[in-house]
């Protein structure tokens, strides 16, 4: 069976996005020319084709369907650099999943509770998620992860990457006004403090 022009896109962009995966587990920094010229170029072949099918109507304006699959063909040709980049450079991913997974939680969280009582616990919310999303991009679960935080042995990202500053610092406890309560010292000892700046 033939396929449509947008399956066609949408198979090549998947073939482009294989060979990606293969280079990078292959340990190279970038596809061959050869093969990256290859996809290019049926890339702009297909999108040619998506615009060729798209003709402006003589007597009458674009319907719905017909302004989706034009404006769809418009858009892969205006942003063919953003479309392709994953292809170009392999430290992009295809798609943008991770960082709506990173979201999830806060959007989770605005539905169930509505909102956050003070701006002292959005900070620490943020923090916490932050720190254990990128805890998990370096394949540190979030159990061992605040595990070794409760013990006193706080996990920080490799030194080849920027260490941020103080956590201590940078969000510091709640006043006791918002708690209720004494704030917990936590700035004392703070396993950060011994981070590597960045150059």
């Amino acid at each position: 069976m033939e396929l449509g022009l947008g399956e066609q896109d949408g198979h090549a962009l998947c073939e482009m996005n294989d060979a990606t995966h293969a280079a990078r587990d292959a340990g190279k920094k970038r596809l061959s020319k050869t093969k990256l010229d290859g996809f290019l170029a049926r890339y702009d072949a297909l999108v040619a084709e998506g615009l060729s099918a798209n003709p402006a109507p003589e007597h009458h304006k674009r319907n719905y369907l017909e302004r989706d699959s034009y404006n769809l063909a418009c858009a892969l040709r205006d942003l063919r650099t953003e479309a392709t980049r994953f292809a170009v450079d392999l430290s992009v991913p295809m798609t943008n999943n991770e960082a709506e997974r990173s979201l999830r939680m806060a959007k989770i969280h605005r539905k169930v509770s509505g909102c956050f009582q003070s701006k002292d616990g959005a900070r620490h919310f943020a923090a916490i998620r932050s720190y254990i999303a990128t805890a998990r991009k370096h394949d540190v679960g979030a159990l061992e992860l605040l595990g070794r935080l409760f013990r006193g042995d706080a996990w920080m990202p490799p030194s080849t990457t920027c260490a941020p500053r103080n956590p201590c610092e940078v969000n510091p406890p709640p006043s006791s006004k918002s708690l209720g309560r004494s704030p917990p010292t936590i700035q004392a000892g703070c396993p950060a403090l011994s981070a590597r700046p960045c150059p």
